[in-house]
């Protein structure tokens, strides 16, 4: 009998899980059930790797080639076809730090549903069809849903309990933004998380989202990038910037770096450093170098203005897991209010968004992190709050993290940006502390250093100002 091919689909996601991830196979172990698979080979190939967990308490990785190599004489020719086909595939995901193991646990569940109820109604059919009513109605019950434990809800005092939110939380999806003394303010950011950066217009909010999408790719996670008014050029030589310090396009030329001239970030002063421009050869070197280092990936989708919103990005995401098995940890939209819902009233389509983007986070067990432009007032104002939310306040009660962008235009052009926490769930804040962090956009650098601060209650002072004539790329690591 000729093995029918499986295609990239939940199936296919749960045997690279078993193969890649220990902690993924700790949780799927006591469910597994062998019958669940589509074809003969998947159910053949899981049962080597429960075999090997067994043995070893680990998952095999790179080992199921050898495991492979001992069993294949048992297989039947189709079968050692597909086999080779589909572990040349996975070679790529050995040396990966890791996938979105949640995500795809809760999809493997639903295919386990799936397959539990194919089976049982055709096993019903056979019963109906020969008059046995009332064994066809008990299996009809049987069938109704896989035996997990917590589906219909769980009581939080229970020691059944207490493992299941341990194991959870183990391969829960976790990361930073990157930009240190906010970082230690909000503490780390974890899946089904809603995070959105509010700031006046032109503040940086694009750069900000860019930047966190770059350092979770470094943290080795898996990340979908949305822009929503961006060219994918104007996108990409960001990017690059942002890792090289090169300039995107003039002449080479002497730019001003500020630095942190003291122990609490009160004194800013300036070093001149002559950067070069993009060409072809360098930023092939310097995408080389951070390669080496980035072991997630990075999608990027470009949207005309106003075309496009959560439903579009769903759809995508659909795809690249179908097409290319991918499954992001994080995915960033740039941003709330260009994004289109096909409604009119504004206001409620903040409120609509938000509360899609919340829900996107919760259902792919990812981490959505968004901008939001605030009112127009933002504009001349020293210190954000949660109240400068433009149009509608709703959106607010659909946000897991808020970080406010304050800034002065004297601040802009020092290259002086703050952040705080404006709202924050699942964690004690102050928003009198903020992050006071030093930037030189001209060459991408976001953040440059950064220290906390308590929020400034006059115009920063930024005259205070030294320069120094320093050459070289040691600061820029894939220079």
């Amino acid at each position: 009998m000729k093995v029918k091919k499986i295609e990239a689909n939940a199936e296919r996601q749960l045997l690279i899980a078993i193969i890649m991830s220990s902690s993924f196979l700790k949780k799927i172990h006591p469910i597994i059930d062998y019958n669940y698979f589509e074809t003969r080979i998947s159910a053949t190939i899981a049962n080597w790797v429960f075999t090997y967990f067994e043995k070893f308490g680990r998952a095999p990785k790179a080992m199921i080639q050898d495991i492979y190599e001992e069993n294949k004489k048992s297989l039947s020719t189709e079968d050692r076809e597909w086999v080779t086909i589909f572990l040349e595939g996975l070679s790529q995901e050995y040396e990966k730090k890791g996938f979105n193991e949640e995500f795809v646990f809760e999809n493997s569940l639903r295919f386990f549903k799936t397959q539990k109820m194919k089976k049982g109604i055709i096993k019903i059919e056979k019963l109906l069809d020969k008059g046995k009513v009332e064994e066809a109605e008990k299996l009809w019950l049987e069938n109704r849903t896989i035996p997990t434990m917590f589906d219909l809800g769980f009581n939080p005092f229970t020691e059944a309990w207490v493992d299941e939110v341990f194991k959870r939380e183990e391969i829960r999806v976790k990361a930073e933004l990157g930009i240190e003394a906010l970082d230690e303010i909000i503490g780390p950011i974890k899946s089904s998380w809603f995070i959105l950066f509010m700031g006046p217009q032109k503040r940086g909010k694009t750069w900000a989202l860019i930047w966190a999408a770059l350092q979770m790719v470094m943290q080795g996670l898996d990340v979908v990038f949305y822009s929503f008014e961006g060219e994918d050029e104007d996108w990409t030589m960001r990017a690059w910037s942002m890792i090289t310090a090169f300039l995107i396009d003039g002449e080479a030329q002497k730019l001003e770096f500020p630095y942190f001239a003291d122990d609490k970030g009160n004194v800013v002063k300036y070093k001149k450093k002559t950067r070069p421009v993009m060409t072809p050869r360098n930023i092939k070197q310097s995408i080389s170098k951070f390669n080496k280092f980035a072991k997630g990936n990075l999608i990027v989708k470009n949207y005309p203005m106003g075309s496009a919103g959560v439903r579009d990005a769903k759809a995508h995401l659909d795809a690249m897991g179908a097409y290319h098995n991918f499954y992001p940890h994080a995915a960033f939209f740039d941003y709330v209010g260009i994004m289109n819902q096909q409604i009119k009233d504004i206001r409620e389509r903040y409120n609509i968004t938000g509360m899609e983007l919340k829900a996107l986070a919760q259902e792919r067990k990812m981490i959505v992190v968004s901008g939001h432009q605030g009112r127009r007032e933002t504009l001349e104002k020293l210190n954000m709050n949660a109240t400068d939310m433009p149009e509608d306040i709703r959106l607010l009660g659909h946000v897991d993290i808020l970080c406010g962008i304050n800034q002065t235009e004297e601040e802009r052009k020092a290259g002086i940006i703050r952040y705080s926490a404006l709202i924050h769930r699942h964690k004690k804040y102050a928003t009198s502390m903020q992050a006071k962090v030093l930037q030189q956009l001209d060459v991408g650098q976001v953040v440059l250093d950064s220290k906390k601060i308590k929020a400034p209650e006059l115009e920063t002072n930024s005259d205070n100002s030294e320069y120094l004539d320093m050459e070289g790329d040691d600061d820029f690591p894939y220079a």
